[in-house]
């Protein structure tokens, strides 16, 4: 095979490629071997049809048709060969063949953008430090005491704040009578969130075999969704529940099954939320490096890279509209998403430049141990099995190992800014949150 490449305006490249016959003759053989196969002919078994016939009957379709599966392999070796990086479906503009002959192709690719990588380290920036507080871990022992914890019944105690009742309810109609078929039994918390909710209000202080009469808005079972209007109801108190919390203390530590002290929990506990809170700023950071590289090395993209990238954008909205029934307006999602996808574009190209050059490697020990990381909630019976099966799966497998590149990537990059640190708590986001609500409101 030859192949002679011309260089265009831009990234656009034109191939002649040409392939004696004698190349092609093998896969043209093959298929008339196939058919010859199951070519059934009078005077002739079955497979035994001689190929010289073979050959006169289908040799020239057989050709046009192979050749025509061979393309992209002929195509992908001569990028191969030349070192190309195609970033556009390829564009055939002259093909020359007949059966017996050499191929001759012409063809219109785009390649990937070559640019110099001038700046990527010393940018300022703020970057904001989680700050694990009492609080916080206050918060999470409390989750886990109320995850711990037991439910008594109470005989002769008036319902508190905290508690749950178990209520036989019955509607009445405008003069206080009973309505027929219109009993429920129902659960409800006296309070929710702290709050006291609106049967919790009229129930307050209610002990078990207490009737009470309240408004409670009964639903509506042919229509759940249908707005109801609160009446009159009977409520006698069948049962009143009271949460019993265990004890902040070695054996709560215990009862987890992770730790066996209350100090082992805090620690872990303490490092979990520091983690989860700080991952949240590291990512916002990452965005605003990624932003900085893209400003500071500047270079054009392919239009044909840019527009392909365009249309798997559509046809993904397109996917989504079909199931709902929608339409999708084609220039307009050109119109909005198309910075955003210069954007992706140029950071993937950066990217890769950067791992590269810093020589970023993933080990599969390194995408393992990120694998467990994951499953570590859901207490896998057999996690060499599990990662086994994981490996397997190249798509699944290829995802972490790019996850775990990236945070590699992150890690060098960050090191490399300079960056202002501001030490942030629960109550700083909180302030923050409600000044938003306020904003919005």
């Amino acid at each position: 095979m030859n192949v002679q490449v011309t260089e265009e305006q831009g990234w656009v490249r034109t191939l002649l490629i040409d392939v004696p016959y004698d190349e092609l003759k093998p896969e043209f053989e093959k298929a008339l071997k196939k058919i010859r196969k199951d070519a059934k002919m009078e005077g002739f078994r079955k497979g035994k049809v001689p190929m010289g016939i073979i050959k006169r009957l289908y040799g020239a379709q057989v050709e046009l048709d192979t050749l025509e599966d061979m393309l992209p392999e002929i195509l992908h070796k001569a990028f191969v060969e030349k070192e190309l990086k195609v970033v556009t479906r390829p564009t055939v503009n002259k093909i020359d063949f007949h059966p017996g002959s050499d191929l001759s192709l012409e063809v219109r690719v785009e390649v990937e953008p070559e640019f110099e990588l001038k700046k990527y380290e010393n940018f300022k920036f703020d970057y904001d430090v989680y700050e694990v507080t009492e609080d916080d871990i206050a918060e999470a022992i409390e989750k886990i005491r109320e995850k711990y914890s037991n439910w008594e019944t109470l005989e002769d105690e008036p319902a508190a704040e905290n508690d749950h009742v178990v209520l036989d309810m019955q509607k009445l109609d405008e003069s206080g009578m009973p309505l027929v078929g219109e009993k429920i039994e129902e659960f409800y918390p006296i309070s929710d969130g702290g709050e006291l909710t609106e049967i919790g209000r009229q129930l307050l202080g209610a002990k078990k075999g207490e009737t009470r009469k309240i408004v409670y808005a009964f639903p509506n079972d042919d229509d759940p969704e249908a707005p109801v209007a609160p009446g009159p109801c009977e409520v006698t108190v069948k049962e009143v529940y009271r949460q019993v919390l265990p004890d902040i203390d070695d054996e709560l530590a215990k009862d987890t099954g992770e730790f066996e002290t209350l100090e082992e929990m805090r620690k872990d506990i303490e490092e979990r939320i520091r983690t989860s809170a700080q991952k949240n700023f590291d990512d916002v950071l990452y965005e605003k490096i990624i932003d900085k590289l893209i400003e500071n090395n500047p270079f054009d993209l392919p239009e044909g890279m840019i527009e392909e990238r365009l249309d798997d954008l559509i046809n993904d909205f397109k996917k989504e509209a079909e199931r709902n029934g929608d339409e999708v307006d084609e220039d307009e999602i050109r119109r909005k998403y198309r910075d955003m996808v210069v954007s992706q574009i140029k950071w993937q190209l950066i990217r890769d430049k950067l791992i590269k050059h810093f020589d970023i490697k993933v080990e599969d020990d390194a995408v393992r141990k990120e694998f467990e990381k994951l499953t570590a909630e859901y207490n896998l019976p057999n996690i060499d099995a599990a990662w086994e099966s994981f490996r397997l799966d190249f798509s699944q497998y290829s995802r972490l190992a790019s996850r775990v590149l990236s945070q590699r990537l992150f890690e060098e990059l960050k090191s490399r800014q300079k960056l202002k640190e501001k030490k942030i708590t629960i109550k700083d986001i909180r302030k923050a949150n409600e000044k938003r609500a306020k904003k919005s409101a």
